[in-house]
């Protein structure tokens, strides 16, 4: 029987197993980091959206409650301005005087 030596031929194939191997272990290793990559930048731009309309809706927030404060030093005014125009005049001759009317900034009354 003839004897072949076959120890180059499976250390040839051995090598280029291990070739493969490293190759698809650095692609795999690379697509990865790309996916890992985008999606860090995706969620990074889905924060920045979200604080952008955060800060919008803050400042329409301040909006509306700077005119609600607004509107209730003016319902305190019109309360206040109809409560003294609601009181009892006295004048000094004992006659009593009821004045139901509303008194305005520029002093019409009705």
């Amino acid at each position: 029987m003839a004897r072949i030596n076959l120890l180059p031929w499976r250390e040839e194939l051995n090598k280029q197993k291990q070739r493969e191997f490293a190759f698809l272990s650095g692609g795999s290793v690379l697509i990865a980091g790309l996916v890992v990559l985008f999606s860090h930048l995706h969620i990074n731009g889905m924060i920045e959206d979200q604080n952008q309309r955060n800060d919008f809706l803050q400042s329409e927030i301040d909006l509306l409650n700077k005119r609600s404060e607004q509107d209730h030093k003016v319902r305190i005014v019109d309360a206040r301005d109809k409560y003294r125009t609601r009181q009892k005049l006295k004048y000094p001759d004992g006659v009593i005087v009821e004045d139901v009317g509303v008194a305005y900034e520029g002093g019409h009354a009705e």
